[in-house]
């Protein structure tokens, strides 16, 4: 990606009426620019971060309005280049004019995220204190917050760099050796690349494992609240969101559609839905509200479900049991209502559902109407939530680009130890590696070429698709053959519950040639030769190497422990 060598300009406050705007101008012509625009005293020798008083004049020379310019010199600004930002008076007004002669003396209007992209362009951040910026911005509740504020301060950036430069230490030295196979040396350390790459693995399953977390603290956390009519589920959306949302009325099947509103609560943004009431009618409006409640609570994190004591409790229980069985058991959360007005019937209620199995935590006593009981129901699902994970003490991801990354990184690092404690060759072991430095790189941007799915090469159809199962199969099968069986053919003739291509046929592809060797042929030393290609004879028939000479290369396959 190229830097922009033009000056760019935007309102960087929020749209709207306010006390103050920033209207912000960054790039090399800033200051020439703003003189243009400028009445008071020139910053062109002034510092940088000083703040400036003086008046902004239209290209006529009438005074638009009295300013404070703030001057930030290159590279100690946001963007890494010189910037000026004018505070003026937040009229919708006086930011459209200004922003109309800082244009008209020669900048441009910046794109959506421009002024962040320089700055990640420029060194200034890294590609995920970039989107951690864009996530503290939009942050809505204070676990929000947090994570993209440890997010924009490079915590998470930091554990990644730390990884990325253990890892690149070790297959530097692997890599090395491919450039000594011959000599059959060793530079890195197997016993410490094994442990350390195990110690890795260990960090990023724990960062995977927190996304769900993550993405609730960051998203906000949907509470469907279910129940037959009747049972209070308005009254207590009104109760939670301390405001009149939802009408309540004596009238079954008042409510006909999903209501939605927000709280904030335990620092974490709620998401309480209100639904129409379950039961069977005739009505076909009050059906699509049914319908649309049952399509609310299967999608819901979590489920309030409301039971009235005062009512026929067994219908209630059939309701509960069809609509969620599907559903995870700690996502039900059984609220008994009107304990105001029925406490004995709802005490004795909660202990005859717990007699059933459902979870003595999951079931609360409530009043919707006196707004009791409602609190320590909250604060479940928030603990459920968070999981425990603090984002001001430790990294939790929240970015689903972050969490498929991660895992892919994973899924080869895992291969990555696979390999070491199956003794594969250096060349497996060093694409393994070098494919989860690149996952992690493009996390950061460190590396802006992300691997994508694409089709195979024929050295990667070769080695790292057809004979990485197989080879290690192979060795399984050797480690077989020291145990009583001297070559690979017998043992793997003796097959194993774990070996699960021991008939499998091995293939080569280049472009329209192949070169086919069955597990057993490879073992015997007898393969089929085809054109454009050849085997150079003998092969060994119980341990050491086979080499095959192609016009793409030399390619060497080894054994080893069966002879």
């Amino acid at each position: 990606m190229e830097l922009n060598t033009d000056t760019i300009a935007a309102v960087s406050t929020a749209p709207g009426v306010g006390g103050i705007a920033v209207i912000r101008i960054s790039g090399p012509q800033a200051l020439p620019i703003f003189a243009q625009i400028w009445k008071g005293k020139g910053l062109n020798d002034a510092q940088t971060h000083t703040a400036h008083f003086g008046t902004i004049a239209d290209s006529l020379g009438r005074q638009i309005d009295e300013c404070v310019a703030t001057l930030f010199r290159a590279p100690k600004s946001f963007t890494g280049e010189d910037t000026v930002e004018i505070s003026c008076h937040g009229s919708e007004f006086i930011q459209r004019e200004i922003l109309h002669a800082v244009i008209r003396a020669g900048a441009r209007t910046a794109e959506p995220g421009e002024f962040t992209r320089r700055a990640f362009l420029n060194g200034r951040m890294d590609l995920a204190q970039a989107e951690g910026i864009a996530d503290l911005i939009a942050a809505s509740s204070r676990a929000a917050h947090d994570i993209a504020l440890s997010q924009t301060k490079g915590a998470f950036s930091a554990s990644l760099e730390s990884m990325r430069a253990k890892l690149t230490e070790l297959a530097s030295l692997i890599e090395l050796e491919l450039d000594f196979s011959e000599e059959d040396v060793e530079f890195a350390d197997r016993t410490r690349l094994l442990s350390l790459a195990e110690e890795i693995l260990g960090t990023i399953e724990r960062l995977t494992e927190s996304y769900s977390a993550g993405q609730a603290m960051r998203e906000g956390i949907d509470v469907a609240i279910a129940g037959m009519p009747n049972a209070g589920k308005s009254t207590l959306l009104n109760c939670l969101v301390a405001d009149d949302k939802a009408i309540v009325s004596d009238i079954p099947g008042t409510t006909r559609d999903t209501i939605e509103a927000t709280a904030v609560r335990h620092g974490l943004l709620f998401r309480f839905i209100d639904t129409a009431g379950l039961r069977q009618t005739d009505d076909t409006i009050e059906n699509l509200g049914i319908r649309r409640a049952i399509t609310a609570l299967q999608k819901s994190r979590y489920v309030f479900w409301l039971i009235d004591p005062t009512a026929d409790i067994a219908p209630q229980m059939k309701l509960l049991h069809t609509h969620t069985e599907s559903l995870p058991a700690d996502r039900i959360l059984i609220l008994i209502n009107k304990y105001d007005i029925a406490p004995d019937a709802a005490t004795g209620l909660r202990n005859a559902i717990a007699n059933t199995g459902i979870a003595q935590d999951n079931i609360f006593l409530v009043s919707a109407a006196e707004g009791t009981g409602t609190e320590k129901a909250i604060e479940t699902i928030a603990n459920k939530t968070t999981s425990g994970y603090d984002p001001m003490r430790e990294t939790v991801i929240a970015n689903a680009r972050h969490y498929e990354t991660l895992t892919r990184a994973a899924d080869s690092l895992q291969r990555t130890i696979d390999g070491l404690t199956s003794g594969l060759p250096s060349d497996f072991v060093a694409q393994d590696l070098r494919e989860t430095l690149t996952h992690l790189g493009t996390i950061t941007g460190s590396i802006t070429t992300p691997l994508r799915p694409r089709a195979l090469s024929f050295q990667e159809s070769a080695f790292l698709k057809d004979y990485r199962n197989q080879m290690l199969d192979l060795r399984r099968m050797a480690a077989r053959a020291q145990s009583g069986y001297r070559d690979p053919a017998a043992a793997l003739a003796a097959g194993s519950e774990d070996t699960a291509v021991v008939e499998a046929t091995g293939r080569l592809a280049a472009e329209d040639d192949e070169y086919l060797v069955t597990v057993e042929q490879l073992a015997s030393g007898q393969v089929n030769r085809s054109a454009g290609m050849e085997a150079r004879d003998p092969m060994p028939t119980a341990s050491g190497s086979l080499r095959l000479e192609t016009d793409k290369g030399k390619f060497d396959f080894f054994m080893s422990g069966a002879g």
